[in-house]
C-alpha cells in the first residue's frame, strides 16, 4: 500500500507551523503524498480517523514545560488507530555564540506519547525541536539576526528527522534529558492547573488599540473578548503570545508592574488572614498551599477587571504601561520566518 503522511499541528506565533511546513516540503521531495492540518482550524469535537496507512505527525509548542491545553484535548478526543506517530515539539531554543542552547520539553511528548500509546499507536519518534522562543511576556524578542541563525542551524536537523521517520527510523534521543524533564514536571502540573490562568490575567490593550479586533478574530480557541471596547483576557488563555506578537500597534502589553503589586498585597493579606485566623490550616502544608492557590486566581480575576475598568483612565493608563517591560522600545515583538 503508497505510504502517506499527515501532520497535525497548533501555533501560537508560527514556530509550530514551521516546522509543519518544513516537514510538508521534505516530504514532498521523497514523492510522498502528504497533508497538513492545522488543528486550530478543524473542528476538534468530531476529528476523522487517520488512514490505515497514513504516518502521523503531531506538532505543537511548549507551554510551561507540556503541550498547551488546546493539543492534549486534541490528543484525547483523537480515534483511535494503530499508525505510527512522529512526536514533536518546539520548545525555547536560544543562542550563545555558534551554539543553539536547548529549550526544556518538560512531560509535553511523554504524557502525549502515553495518550496516544493507549490509544493503539505505535510512537516511533519524539523529537524536540529548539526553535526561537517567543515568550516575550519573560524576556525581550530575539533579533532578526538570532531568530535567522536558530532557523538556519535547526532545519536541516527536523528534514533530517522527517526523512528517517519515511524511512521507519526510531528517534528518542531525548529520553537522554529525562532527569531534566522529570525535575519540572511538577511545574508542568502546576500551570495547566493554576499558572496559565494566572498569565491569563496580564495581558492588557493600552491606549494605542485602535479596537481593530484582529487579537480577538485570531485567537485559536476564542480566550480574547471585547469588554467596554478594549480586548479582555478569559481564563480560556494559554499564553500563546499570537495577539501580543502580531497587533499590527503593538497595544498588547503584560502588565508587570500592576501584577507584582497586587501580588505582594495578596502575600501580606493571605499570611495574616491564615495566621490569625486559620491556625490549623497553617499547619497543613499542602491545603495551605492549594488554598492559596485558589484564592490567587479568584483574588486575581477581581483585580483584573478593576484593571480593565481603570485603563479607560488615561493616568492610571499611563502608570500601568510605564510599569510594563514590554513597552520599553528594545523588547520588541517576535516573527517567525516565512517558509
Amino acid at each position: 500500500m503508497e505510504k502517506s503522511l499527515c501532520i497535525y499541528y497548533f501555533s501560537g506565533t508560527g514556530n509550530a507551523r514551521n516546522v509543519a511546513q518544513i516537514i510538508e516540503r521534505e516530504v514532498w521531495r521523497h514523492n510522498v503524498a502528504v497533508q497538513i492540518n492545522d488543528i486550530s482550524k478543524t473542528d476538534r469535537l468530531h476529528i476523522k480517523s487517520p488512514q490505515s496507512n497514513e504516518l502521523l505527525v503531531l506538532v505543537s509548542p511548549v507551554h510551561g514545560f507540556n503541550y498547551p491545553p488546546i493539543m492534549l484535548h486534541y490528543l484525547l478526543r483523537f480515534p483511535k488507530g494503530n499508525n505510527e506517530v512522529m512526536l514533536m515539539n518546539t520548545r525555547a531554543g536560544m543562542r550563545i555564540g555558534n551554539w543553539v542552547t536547548p529549550g526544556i520539553s518538560g512531560i509535553s511528548l511523554y504524557l502525549s506519547a502515553l495518550i496516544l500509546r493507549w490509544k493503539g499507536y505505535k510512537i516511533r519518534s519524539l523529537y524536540p525541536v529548539d526553535f526561537p522562543s517567543n515568550w516575550i511576556s519573560l524576556h525581550p524578542a530575539l533579533n532578526k539576526k538570532t531568530i535567522d541563525f536558530i532557523y538556519h542551524q535547526v532545519t536541516p536537523k527536523i528534514e533530517k528527522a522527517a526523512r528517517g521517520f519515511l524511512n521507519g527510523k526510531r528517534e528518542f534521543t531525548c529520553v537522554r534529558e529525562c532527569i531534566i524533564d522529570l525535575l519540572v514536571a511538577p511545574i508542568a502540573i502546576l500551570y495547566y492547573f493554576i499558572g496559565r490562568f494566572v498569565i491569563a490575567k496580564t495581558f492588557y490593550a493600552s491606549q494605542d488599540c485602535t479596537q481593530c479586533g484582529l487579537c480577538e478574530r485570531n485567537c485559536a480557541i476564542h480566550a480574547i473578548k471585547t469588554v467596554n471596547g478594549k480586548p479582555f483576557w478569559t481564563f480560556q488563555c494559554e499564553s500563546c503570545m499570537n495577539c501580543m506578537n502580531n497587533c499590527p500597534q503593538k497595544a498588547i502589553e503584560t502588565a508587570h508592574g500592576f501584577i507584582i503589586v497586587i501580588a505582594i498585597a495578596f502575600s501580606i493579606l493571605v499570611s495574616s488572614v491564615f495566621d490569625r485566623y486559620l491556625p490549623v490550616i497553617t499547619d497543613i502544608k499542602w491545603l495551605k498551599f492549594l488554598l492559596e492557590n485558589m484564592l490567587f486566581i479568584a483574588y486575581i480575576a477581581v483585580f483584573y477587571r478593576l484593571l480593565h475598568f481603570m485603563l479607560r483612565f488615561r493616568w492610571f493608563e499611563r502608570m500601568v504601561v510605564f510599569t510594563s517591560l514590554t513597552k520599553l522600545s528594545f523588547w520588541g515583538r517576535y516573527k517567525a520566518p516565512k517558509q
